[in-house]
């Protein structure tokens, strides 16, 4: 007998001569109530034993499986609560939420006790935000680390220029030191002072991030035009104002052989929601989100994280974006 339409032969029954099938059926699933819904089927001979085969489970849902009825039921219900698009302001909640499904870095077992602790903070905390918040802090760096072949020796990151002067108001006064930027930027050999201060300042606070180019290995900005426009909206910094200008700088992984680059996962982002896990669950490093409009198809940039480190590998020139 010749399988049905959509019917495939998994093996044939030596003793019974009956033929097992599976059926592969259009299947959705709805992650907030767990309701699996598929498609009905009639098959006319009683001599087929019929098997539905689902979907593996994500990361997501596996995880919460694990985790006690209450516990489980109360990140549920928040997930639905923050799912409500009603106002623009829960489009943002939204995205949070669709980014706790969709996450790949983390083992279930750091996802687990991630979502653990979130439940529990939901319990005492001020605003739901604030628990996802406080709960994230506990898992900083959690996926996985580049290994050496594929690390990146030259990294960037771009800086809202008034963060990086407050960096440095230990090093000098903030307009001499802005002077001296401007001044220096785009030279390959800046003056002795501004190198030296610029070497000794950190490039970020506690957890930085980082991107690089696939391509041109000691360029990480070179696809970008380096305006503030194409710098916002490629590297996803939604939180930076149209008018923010940057400063773009590029420094050496090779000199921090002890520094793991890793992954960035939904609890290094918190409640950043311009953050978007990386769907590729076999990768080593994220994709950023870039932001909408997106006018000239800007495509996302490869992303890392490590920890604060100062500017002691930094390679000139640096520049600053154009507004």
């Amino acid at each position: 007998m010749e399988p049905a339409n959509n019917v495939t032969r998994c093996r044939h029954s030596e003793s019974s001569l009956r033929p097992w099938v599976i059926i592969f059926l259009p299947v959705e699933i709805c992650f907030l109530s767990r309701r699996v819904i598929t498609s009905s089927f009639c098959l006319d001979s009683p001599n087929h034993e019929v098997f539905t085969v689902f979907p593996m489970a994500t990361l997501y849902q596996s995880s919460l499986a694990k985790l006690s009825k209450a516990r489980r039921l109360r990140v549920e219900a928040q997930l639905i609560e923050w799912t409500d698009t009603s106002t623009t302001a829960a489009e943002n909640v939204a995205q949070l939420a669709k980014n706790i499904q969709s996450e790949t870095a983390l083992t279930q077992t750091t996802f687990t006790a991630l979502l653990a602790d979130f439940s529990d903070w939901l319990k005492t905390s001020t605003s739901p935000i604030e628990a996802w918040s406080k709960a994230c802090r506990s898992f900083p760096f959690g996926g996985k680390a580049c290994i050496s072949k594929n690390r990146p020796q030259i990294l960037g990151r771009a800086v809202k220029l008034n963060d990086y002067l407050d960096r440095c108001l230990n090093m000098g006064s903030r307009l001499s030191l802005k002077h001296a930027l401007i001044k220096n930027q785009g030279a390959k050999h800046p003056s002795d002072p501004i190198s030296r201060k610029m070497k000794a300042s950190p490039i970020g606070n506690q957890l930085i991030w980082a991107t690089f180019s696939e391509t041109s290995l000691d360029q990480p900005f070179d696809e970008l035009e380096p305006t503030s426009k194409n710098i916002r909206i490629a590297l996803g910094l939604g939180c930076s104002d149209s008018e923010s200008q940057f400063i773009l700088l590029t420094y050496g992984s090779h000199n921090h052989k002890t520094l793991p680059l890793h992954q960035p996962t939904i609890a290094d982002a918190g409640s950043y929601f311009y953050f978007c896990p990386n769907p590729d669950s076999s990768a080593q490093w994220g994709i950023t989100q870039p932001l909408t409009p997106n006018p000239d198809n800007l495509c996302g940039r490869p992303e890392l994280i490590h920890q604060e480190i100062t500017g002691s590998t930094l390679v000139f020139p640096y520049l600053f974006t154009t507004i």
